[in-house]
């Protein structure tokens, strides 16, 4: 069967014909690829993904502490790096009351836009329990927040998360880990205390149980949360950034009375000198938290 085999004779006229009287029917599909409609089309697409996810990166930076600062009696300072344009971490400090404060740190399994969804929900499910005063029941908290993302999580999907309340008033910091990496409670001269203690991965297991744990955070100590995009990160030969060295870091750096975003600024160019930007993975998040001298 004879057919016509469409093609642009001329750059300047898309509405020239070629006939080609070898070609079936079938070639008239390929030509058509030549025309700058599929490239326009995927470029408006791009254009529209690429706004719709900067308007959720906007969403997500807003919905975090963008310096982690505002807490009465705290001095608290961030650093916080996505892998994309969105991320999994969650970190968060509340005031509870005139004496107590909320620290949490999470990581959702995963990047990019999967991982902020969950993120963005598992905050407002915290804030919403801050609103009706039942924050302080960390424990019962973080296991109702299991079985809850038991139900809804896929499998391949878990979250890490650490709660700690503060009461200034005992310089007592009750906390409850859900698998994440263990804070560190700096003295300020050579001693690091972990708050090694902790339970499963929320989302794993049905009925997972957890405990309360206590350790003192007095005037003048560092409170250091992470997540493992922190310690994980390698340099170009493969080597992991590490605890070890994050505790060489504060311990060679940190200062009691010093301000705590100086410290965040100084560990930013000490870790982008070290990672290799062409092996980070994972979103990366630390915190550091001390109380003013002087304060109840």
């Amino acid at each position: 069967m004879r057919g016509y085999k469409y093609g642009v004779s001329n750059s300047k006229d898309y509405g020239k014909i070629a006939l080609d009287g070898k070609s079936s029917f079938r070639d008239l599909q390929d030509p058509l690829s030549n025309f700058p409609r599929a490239g326009i089309i995927n470029s408006i697409t791009s254009g529209y993904i690429e706004h719709e996810l900067e308007v959720a990166r906007k969403i997500q930076i807003n919905l975090l502490p963008s310096q982690c600062t505002g807490l009465k009696n705290l001095d608290s300072a961030c650093f916080y790096e996505p892998a994309h344009v969105v991320g999994g971490d969650y970190y968060d400090m509340l005031e509870l009351d005139e004496f107590r404060k909320a620290f949490l740190i999470g990581d959702v399994s995963g990047k990019g836009v999967p991982a902020s969804m969950l993120m963005v929900m598992i905050r407002g499910i915290i804030h919403y329990a801050a609103q009706l005063k039942t924050l302080d029941r960390t424990e019962v908290l973080i296991s109702e927040l299991n079985d809850y993302l038991r139900k809804c999580l896929m499998d391949s999907m878990f979250v890490t998360l650490f709660m700690g309340i503060l009461d200034e008033r005992s310089d007592t910091l009750s906390f409850c880990n859900a698998g994440h990496n263990y804070p560190l409670i700096f003295n300020g001269d050579k001693e690091f205390q972990e708050l090694n203690s902790g339970g499963l991965m929320l989302g794993m297991f049905d009925g997972a149980q957890y405990a309360r744990q206590e350790a003192k955070f007095r005037h003048g100590d560092l409170l250091a949360m992470y997540t493992d995009g922190i310690t994980d990160a390698i340099d170009s030969e493969g080597t992991p950034f590490g605890e070890d060295r994050l505790k060489r870091f504060l311990k060679d750096h940190y200062r009691k009375g010093m301000e705590l975003s100086a410290l965040i600024a100084d560990f930013k160019d000490y870790f982008y000198w070290f990672v290799d930007p062409r092996q980070k993975l994972d979103d990366a998040t630390l915190i550091l938290s001390t109380r003013k001298s002087g304060m109840i």
